[in-house]
């Protein structure tokens, strides 16, 4: 288990303000954990070097869909958060839903399909520890509001 743990939640907009990935952040006991997660299914592919990844229905290979590159917006999301928390380590992944084809999708980034998120957010570790104090305050420098007893 992950222990005590706080969620961040961001939506990540391009330059015209279209909605382009959304991110989890996981503060727990072994990190920091962010996690772009995308909800449409089909047959993806891409890499880090492009600007878009390549999306295909299930059922029509032929068709088409450019969607903006994730790693581009979640590698510049880590930049901020790292800045933000006194350049901490983080840990980032790409999750899809679990009908989804990540065969041809070639990130820096570690891809998982929704289903593998437990066990992959079990095995994060950032290689320092957070205590609660800790945990609620780096939630607090995200915006977060941590009611005290």
């Amino acid at each position: 288990m992950i222990g005590n743990h706080r969620l961040n939640y961001a939506n990540i907009t391009n330059n015209e303000g279209k909605l382009v990935t959304q991110i989890i952040t996981l503060i727990h006991s072994k990190g920091i954990l962010s996690i772009a997660y995308l909800t449409s299914e089909g047959k993806y592919s891409g890499s880090d070097s492009g600007n878009w990844y390549v999306k295909r229905t299930e059922n029509d290979s032929e068709k088409k869909f450019k969607i903006e590159n994730p790693t581009i917006y979640l590698k510049e999301y880590n930049l901020h958060l790292s800045n933000a928390l006194d350049n901490r380590k983080t840990q980032s992944l790409i999750a899809l839903p679990d009908n989804t084809d990540i065969t041809n999708l070639h990130p820096t980034y570690k891809v998982i399909k929704y289903s593998d998120l437990p066990e992959a957010i079990k095995e994060a570790d950032c290689g320092y520890g957070l205590n609660d104090s800790d945990i609620d305050e780096i939630y607090e420098k995200l915006g977060g509001k941590v009611s005290r007893k």
